[in-house]
């Protein structure tokens, strides 16, 4: 853990066995998941890149099948009681553990109750739908995934081909790869077949997603 990471271990003491109950568990170095109905939830501990120790958590959730990228979004930063980002001091072992611990009381209100309304299909494709994102054939491709896995093969197909025409407005190199899955998964909702494929992309990014 090293003698200036006390914040891996006071999650460890503080978070884990308290998520535990919930179905989450560490991935990777201090960050804990769920996977519910295909969907990831995760409390990501994210340390000041200025070298300071202090830390913010952020919330998330997403769908295993639809992300083969590390993703923090749709989610949120834990806020103080006033607004604005939590950031919290991790130098010495009593910092973290208190931080930690002014953390979690202010999770049970903000990251929980998001959490749940997002550990169902519908719940999570509500919260797609209402967000406002700048990339926007993203935001389409996940709406279409959601949809297909509920089975509704035409709104899925019309958001994906919404999607694709974006990508191609786009026009950047990496949008090859995403017009190329939205065409694959619109080929497997015209056969019928839209959830097997998606259950293979969910198995293939488990790993990305550091969920063995």
């Amino acid at each position: 853990m090293g003698r200036n990471d006390e914040l891996t271990g006071a999650v460890a003491r503080v978070w884990n066995p308290r998520l535990r109950s919930k179905g989450f568990r560490r991935v990777g170095k201090r960050d804990l998941a769920a996977v519910r109905c295909g969907i990831v939830l995760l409390f990501n501990f994210q340390v000041s890149a200025w070298g300071s120790r202090d830390f913010c958590v952020n919330v998330a959730a997403f769908t295993l099948s639809g992300n083969h990228l590390p993703v923090l979004q749709p989610g949120f930063c834990l806020e103080t009681p006033v607004g604005g980002q939590l950031w919290l001091p991790s130098r010495t072992a009593a910092e973290a553990t208190n931080s930690v611990e002014t953390a979690w009381s202010l999770a049970l209100k903000q990251a929980l109750p998001w959490l749940d309304k997002n550990s169902t299909l519908e719940g999570h494709l509500k919260t797609l739908n209402s967000e406002k994102w700048g990339s926007r054939h993203h935001q389409l491709f996940k709406i279409g995934v959601v949809e297909a896995l509920l089975g509704r093969n035409g709104d899925s197909a019309d958001h994906l081909r919404e999607a694709i025409s974006l990508y191609l407005d786009d026009g950047r190199d990496w949008c090859r790869a995403e017009i190329a899955k939205a065409e694959a998964l619109l080929d497997a909702l015209r056969r019928d077949n839209a959830v097997s494929l998606l259950d293979k992309w969910a198995s293939s990014n488990r790993l990305v997603h550091r969920l063995k």
